[in-house]
């Protein structure tokens, strides 16, 4: 289903806890050399971590002058897995949270929200009564903005349509959830440039390629944001800001994402968001590459 959005207000959201990531060391990190002669940022990426290993990685990095830009948990708790995106730059001061309960992430959410922090990225996994639930929040000035959680498949789309006809663009959104009782949560920020969002809601991996394939024969048009179900299917918003060269992939493996990882490494192009789904051996990735992910 495509829906045109745009974004704002402050929300309605569901609960966490502070992000700090747990324990273990980065299991996969990208060798920028060769990328920071052509302008790339350093940057690390990690994926099938558990809570104490994504906390390890979040304390080494954002101690490291490394701040997120892609966060995702997935799996079925207590065996969720996080992957996420680092690169290193100065920014906004920000607050992370993982493995919160809905009322820890809520207690999270209200506080930094009070104190002028707004969400940028929100993932959650698990059924809707036990998930667990990770984001951040960058205290990045913008003010017209609302979040809502446990939203179930059709609240989902009315928040799609009521957004975008409203002025606000989807900024981050997760699906969490079983297959028969799904949910959402997406973070909209007002529009400022009123420009047209194509999103789309739980696709196969074949309907979403073909969306793919019709979204971006306009010049520009790329993926900017997914998410992945427990049963595979994509939910996407796409976005026609200037990233560079781009590449999409979806329906990876851990061995796949691996070797996608060092070819497009070798084209000048890094990891800019980054989502697993499934459970165990039915996990696998969907991810986007690029030259740069602050647009021109």
């Amino acid at each position: 289903m495509k829906f045109n959005l745009l974004v704002a207000l402050l929300g309605c959201l569901l609960a966490p806890t502070i992000a700090i990531p747990t324990t273990r060391s980065l299991q996969t990190f990208s060798n920028n050399t060769a990328l920071s002669e052509r302008g790339i940022p350093a940057w690390r990426f990690y994926y099938n971590d558990n809570a104490g290993q994504h906390q390890t990685n979040y304390n080494q990095l954002s101690s490291t002058g490394y701040r997120m830009i892609s966060l995702s948990a997935y799996g079925q708790p207590p065996n969720h897995h996080y992957a996420a995106v680092w690169v290193q730059r100065t920014g906004y001061a920000y607050f992370a949270i993982h493995d919160a309960n809905a009322a820890q992430y809520q207690s999270f959410f209200n506080t930094h929200a009070a104190n002028g922090y707004v969400s940028t990225i929100i993932t959650a996994t698990g059924p809707s009564n036990g998930a667990i639930f990770a984001g951040v929040m960058e205290k990045n000035g913008v003010t017209n903005w609302y979040q809502k959680c446990s939203l179930t498949h059709d609240d989902y789309i009315d928040a799609l349509i009521d957004g975008g006809g409203n002025g606000y663009i989807l900024q981050s959104f997760t699906e969490y959830g079983t297959s028969s009782d799904r949910r959402f949560c997406g973070v909209w920020y007002y529009n400022v440039e009123q420009i047209t969002q194509p999103a789309f809601v739980d696709e196969s991996y074949s309907d979403y390629q073909a969306t793919v394939n019709l979204v971006t024969q306009a010049p520009g048009w790329h993926p900017g944001y997914l998410a992945i179900s427990e049963d595979h299917l994509i939910s996407s918003a796409f976005v026609g800001a200037d990233v560079g060269s781009w590449v999409a992939r979806h329906g990876l493996t851990a061995s796949t994402l691996q070797t996608e990882y060092q070819t497009q490494l070798a084209a000048g192009r890094y990891i800019i968001h980054l989502q697993g789904g499934g459970t165990g051996g039915n996990i696998n990735f969907a991810a986007i590459w690029a030259e740069r992910d602050i647009p021109i």
